[in-house]
């Protein structure tokens, strides 16, 4: 990709960031929360309205190949794992929704506390989770 500034021709490429954010979610409306609606499923939540981490939170993300598709693993910095922790332990039984530039790519249910990884899945194609990995971790 070439830019230009006021004319100038720059020739670093520039990479587009993905902006990255995990929320606590409801399956029930109430004051104060955003519908959503997850892609590719239709469903419909209810989102907090302040991210828990996103990308500035970010140490590392890598895609990972697997079968079907491709998956991103989106590893906390220790203060963000924390944050994490403690948010999603008090929301056990509830949906967590992981969106990506915006759009809920997903929201499963918490089991157990979250920590330091969160795993973006959804049958990526290889461009795609590199695209995301790559777009994640740019600050």
């Amino acid at each position: 990709m070439v830019a230009y500034v006021s004319g100038v021709r720059l020739t670093t490429p520039v990479a587009a960031q993905v902006r990255f954010e995990v929320r606590l979610a409801e399956e029930r409306s109430a004051p104060g929360l955003v519908v959503a609606q997850v892609e590719n499923t239709g469903e419909v939540i209810y989102l907090h309205p302040e991210a828990v981490v996103s990308n500035g939170d970010v140490a590392s993300a890598v895609a990972i190949g697997g079968t079907p598709g491709f998956t991103v693993e989106v590893q906390l910095l220790p203060s963000a794992a924390e944050r994490l922790r403690q948010a999603t332990g008090a929301h056990i039984g509830r949906p967590v929704a992981i969106l990506l530039d915006g759009r809920v790519a997903m929201a499963p249910i918490v089991r157990s506390p979250i920590g330091e990884a969160a795993v973006i899945t959804g049958q990526l194609t290889e461009a795609e989770a590199h695209r995301i990995a790559e777009g994640v971790s740019r600050r």
